[in-house]
């Protein structure tokens, strides 16, 4: 499939060194029209990286794990052709499993 005039949805794309980001840069590269999501205006500069890599882009900031949010994005991006739904979160802490020796 020509990714070429495709409009791709990246989720979790703020971070610079980070999959979401990459992943735009690629599909950016083959052609691909842009929407990064993140959840922090980070991903606005994301975008204008894009587009200074000659890459069609916008940016949409918000917290995806809010049902209304996404509504939003939704709304906000329109038909999506290719969706990279890279955003997560992450728990730490110490785990304590007692674990039988036998």
């Amino acid at each position: 499939m020509s990714t070429a005039l495709r409009t791709a949805l990246v989720t979790g794309a703020g971070s610079p060194e980070g999959i979401g980001h990459a992943t735009a840069l690629a599909l950016g590269a083959a052609g691909c029209r842009l929407i990064v999501a993140g959840l922090s205006a980070r991903v606005e500069e994301r975008a204008r990286e894009l587009e200074q890599a000659g890459c069609e882009a916008r940016a949409f900031v918000g917290d995806l794990t809010d049902p209304k949010v996404v509504d939003a994005l939704a709304a906000s991006a329109g038909p999506v052709d290719i969706l990279v739904n890279n955003a997560g979160m992450a728990a730490s802490g110490v785990i304590d499993a007692q674990v039988p020796v036998e």
